[in-house]
């Protein structure tokens, strides 16, 4: 039993970028929509920007995204906290969940650097950071899988 988390980058590659109005490329929307239509997500969670939103409404129409305000605070450690603490909320999930997180950029790259126990001042990190990412917690551990081999 593992609890898998289904993160979406909604950015691509620029966290300014959440604030427009337009979705990623329609090839990776796509291929994004066709891995996250093939489990039953038990719950979503969505930044509070527009984009993050809309994201989750298409990609999981049968749920309503609860919001998370990671980036309400002001500047990286605000967003490094509140990433974190969301991680760890996640650790006392049913094992056996399926989750979407719609977020940007900077969010996933905290995520990234929760489970590899790294800061963002580390010179190099060992997973790069894609428009979906799938990270599964069991037995006390985070990993970081291929959502495309799912």
């Amino acid at each position: 039993m593992e609890m898998r988390l289904y993160v979406v980058n909604v950015d691509g590659d620029e966290l300014e970028g959440c604030r427009k109005k337009t979705l990623l490329t329609e090839k990776n929307a796509e291929s994004m929509k066709g891995i996250l239509s093939r489990y039953h997500m038990d719950k979503v969670y969505s930044s509070s920007l527009f984009k993050a939103k809309e994201m989750a409404e298409i990609y999981v129409p049968y749920l309503k995204a609860e919001i998370w305000n990671e980036l309400d605070g002001e500047g990286k450690d605000s967003i490094r906290e509140s990433v974190w603490a969301f991680m760890k909320e996640m650790e006392s999930e049913d094992p056996d969940v399926f989750i979407a997180v719609f977020t940007h950029t900077l969010s996933l790259l905290e995520m990234v650097l929760y489970i590899e126990n790294r800061s963002l001042g580390d010179n190099a990190l060992s997973s790069s950071v894609s428009d979906l990412m799938l990270f599964d917690y069991r037995y006390g551990k985070w990993r970081i899988e291929d959502p495309f081999s799912y």
